[in-house]
Formats: C-alpha cells, structure tokens, sequence
C-alpha cells in the first residue's frame, strides 16, 4: 500500500481548494477521488465509461463507496451504489472496514447509513479489532444513528477483540441517552 494521491491527501486534509487548484492545473480526478469529493456527476461519468471501476481502491486500500461514504456525500454514494458498488467489500488496509463502518466513522450521516442498510450492508460485519458499526456508532452522541441499527439487526451484545461491547463505548464516552437507549430503555 502506497501514500494518497495528491487530491485525496487534499480531502484528507479538508483542503478542497486544493484538491480544486489541482484539477484546474490538469489533474483528472480518478473515481475513488471523486468519490470523496463528492462529485457524483464525475462519479456517473467514470462508471458509465469503465463500469468495473467500481470496485478499484485508492493507494491506500479505500473502495469508493467508502470514500463517499465517510465523507458524507449522500449523491456520490447514490451513483455508486446505482453503478453496482458490493456495499459489503471491506477496504484493503489496516482498517478491513465496510462502507457502512466508514459512513459511521467520517461524517455519519443518518441519510447514508440508511441508504447502506437498504442496500445490504453488513450491519454486523467486523472490522479490525473486531469492531462492529454498532461500536463505531457508539462513540457519537446519536441515538437515530443506534435505532437504525438496531433496527436492522445490530447486535448489541457483539464484543470487540478487547472485548467491549457498543455499551461500554458508549458508558465510557459519556454518551448517557445512547447507552440508555443500548440497554433497551428509553433514551
């Protein structure tokens, strides 16, 4: 695994006007870099020319549903989940994430964790260190972000590889109205 590209060191900065200074000083933005650009017209483009796209990594192991996931643009993972993105491939690094763990570790916005589910994500799938969405969603103060989980299947009794639970991320956060709600009582 190498270093990002110059436009993904960029977004990973939050520095948009450079990843913009780069594209307007030639760069043509791969799909994975439009992705967490969130430019979803360029997404609709690239797919439509090389539809197996989809599925390529960024230098450093990110899908390009998982970009536009964590970073929070809902119409870029539209286009890619429309193109035939697998909502359950894991990303090829250190972290072996999903799209789904990404959405809830970046922006976790509610709209995307939604469409990831409908669409079939894992809401059980293990990351590393044995983390399930449910344990990275226990770390926001969010309860809507919990109930479309559990809603959808998440076990709340799944342990980490450390052997914590979505509960005890939650009581050590000092997340009350989530850890409330984990133990099934009214948040």
């Amino acid at each position: 695994m190498t270093s990002p590209t110059p436009i993904l060191a960029a977004v990973y900065r939050r520095d948009r006007a450079a990843a913009d200074r780069l594209i307007a000083d030639g760069a043509t933005p791969t799909l994975y870099e439009a992705a967490a650009l969130g430019d979803a017209t360029r997404v609709r483009a690239l797919v439509r020319i090389e539809p197996a796209a989809v599925g390529q990594r960024s230098p450093d192991g990110w899908p390009p549903l998982h970009l536009a996931a964590h970073f929070g643009h809902g119409d870029a993972v539209e286009a890619l989940l429309d193109a035939r993105a697998d909502v359950r491939a894991r990303s090829d690094n250190h972290e072996a994430n999903t799209a789904l763990h990404a959405g809830l570790a970046g922006r976790a916005d509610l709209r995307i964790v939604s469409r990831l589910l409908a669409r079939g994500a894992d809401v059980n799938a293990r990351a590393a260190g044995g983390h399930t969405p449910l344990h990275i969603a226990a770390f926001r103060d969010d309860v809507a972000l919990i109930n479309a989980l559990l809603a959808h299947g998440a076990s709340a009794e799944a342990r980490s590889d450390d052997g914590k639970t979505a509960l005890t991320i939650a009581e050590q956060q000092g997340h009350a109205s989530v850890a409330r709600r984990l133990r099934g009582e009214n948040p």
